[in-house]
């Protein structure tokens, strides 16, 4: 809502200052304004290839490193959980927690063996907040 009534005040009064200018000044402020953002562009060009080759992000030792069983147990997760669970850390109840747990479902393997083989949709589910910060609750 607050957004709906700046913009429209800030571009009228910005275009009726431009119009308000010379040419000749409107002229220099063009360029100024087209100088500084190549300067600061090609500067965070140069900084972000230099940071990249530096760090090299992406580049991994040994994956086997990173890899552990509750990666994989924690990643049998179902599609319609994951939405649901956007949707409750949306509209969290304590604005606090919501700064340091996000809500997840995780759905528990049964100790039966042929429930084990069935379809996870017939699996128990239990939710937990888990650590990291909620940020769909905090918008």
């Amino acid at each position: 809502m607050l957004k709906c009534l700046i913009v429209p005040l800030l571009v009228s009064s910005i275009t009726s200052a431009i119009g308000s200018l010379d040419l000749s000044m409107s002229g220099k402020i063009a360029t100024r304004a087209i100088l500084y953002y190549f300067i600061t562009t090609i500067s965070a060009v140069i900084l972000g290839i230099m940071l990249v080759t530096t760090i090299q992000p992406g580049k991994v030792g040994r994956i086997d490193e990173f890899i552990t069983e509750d990666v994989e147990r924690n990643s049998k997760v179902l599609t319609p959980d994951t939405l649901m669970d956007l949707i409750r850390n949306m509209f969290t109840d304590n604005i606090i927690q919501a700064t340091m747990f996000q809500y997840r479902t995780e759905i528990l393997q049964p100790k039966n063996k042929s429930m084990a083989e069935a379809s996870m949709e017939l699996w128990d589910f239990s939710g937990k907040h888990k650590d990291g910060s909620n940020v769909l609750g905090l918008a």
